[in-house]
């Protein structure tokens, strides 16, 4: 199976920490690879080379089409957390979104 390579963006790139550190944990339990990072939205340059997915806090929903169109030259796939999903840092939930990407 191959690796996931999952960015998450959102304001500053802490509460995405948070959810990066629970869809790490979610894997692992689920013997799942991913390599998970989380950054601000203005460090999606840094990462873009390097990843499959992008997932968008439910707080930059706003910014979505701006994001999607920042990377429309790559093969990433993107997705908005859904603000339950976040908010309760359900790892679990965001695996199954990843997968049905």
């Amino acid at each position: 199976m191959a690796t996931k390579n999952i960015l998450l963006i959102c304001n500053t790139g802490a509460s995405s920490s948070f959810m990066a550190q629970k869809i790490r944990q979610a894997s692992n339990e689920n013997q799942q690879a991913c390599q998970v990072h989380a950054a601000s939205m203005p460090q999606i340059d840094e990462y873009i080379d390097r990843i499959d997915y992008l997932l968008i806090s439910p707080q930059l929903k706003y910014a979505e089409s701006e994001i999607r169109f920042s990377v429309a030259n790559s093969n990433i796939k993107i997705a908005v957390i859904p603000s339950k999903v976040y908010g309760l840092l359900d790892g679990n939930a965001v695996l199954n979104q990843i997968q049905k990407m």
